[in-house]
């Protein structure tokens, strides 16, 4: 465990993954922000054509990053947000064979500063962007829970109430989800995504909650277990 500053942070290494957390202080809950496959570790590596190619056919968007100094291309899908290390030449695994997988929780582009009285409101105008309306609200939930001190700052059972109402899944529907990865659309790997994040994000503060009705539906969906 190192210690940076004022936050912790945590590492477990169970072989062939690894998974990172973090917390801002000693009595803060450790939240996961890194899953990483180690795949060079495999006896036997695997091409990145194979899953590539797969992943297209089923529906994926995938983009590249050429990173000619690291030796690699790095390929991002984008709707699980997942990235893969490709080597361009024989390495730690051979040329065109992937090295790692990961994957991490969304995170919005938050202003390092703020000045003196500024509000939620205006502080989501840095991070809205062209986000669909599910993610916008996930994003003002974010800003609202980290900055605390803001002016308009709306209390725990308001933000999770505009995130369980802006959820892009009900439980049924998450329930229904299909048990292999290349059954899922890719539409609902997004969706589902999404919705782990923000109900991730209203658990936060779980324990602060008041509203019976918000209360309510948590516990609908403590009894679903999202695939994705």
């Amino acid at each position: 465990m190192e210690q940076q500053h004022s936050t912790l942070m945590l590492r477990r290494d169970f072989g062939l993954f690894e998974a990172h957390y973090h917390r801002e202080g000693p009595d803060v809950p450790w939240r996961g922000n890194l899953l990483m496959g180690q795949l060079h570790r495999m006896r036997a590596p695997i091409r990145w054509k194979l899953i590539g190619s797969e992943l297209r056919r089923l529906g994926y968007h995938v983009e590249v990053e050429e990173r000619p100094e690291l030796d690699a291309d790095y390929h991002h899908v984008t709707e699980s947000q997942a990235d893969a290390c490709v080597m361009r030449v024989p390495h730690i695994v051979p040329a065109r064979h992937i090295a790692k997988v990961s994957a991490s929780p969304p995170s919005p582009p938050r202003p390092s500063r703020h000045p003196a009285g500024s509000d939620v409101t205006a502080l989501l105008g840095h991070a809205a962007g062209t986000a669909g309306a599910d993610e916008r609200v996930w994003r003002w939930a974010v800003l609202a829970y980290d900055n605390p001190e803001l002016t308009d700052a709306p209390s725990p059972d308001l933000i999770a109430a505009r995130c369980l109402a802006a959820l892009p899944m009900t439980p049924a529907e998450a329930a229904r989800l299909p048990s292999r990865w290349r059954d899922i659309t890719p539409p609902d790997v997004r969706r589902a995504r999404t919705t782990r994040a923000m109900l991730d994000l209203v658990n936060r503060s779980r324990d602060r909650l008041q509203a019976r009705e918000v209360l309510d539906q948590l516990a609908a969906w403590d009894r679903v277990r999202l695939r994705f």
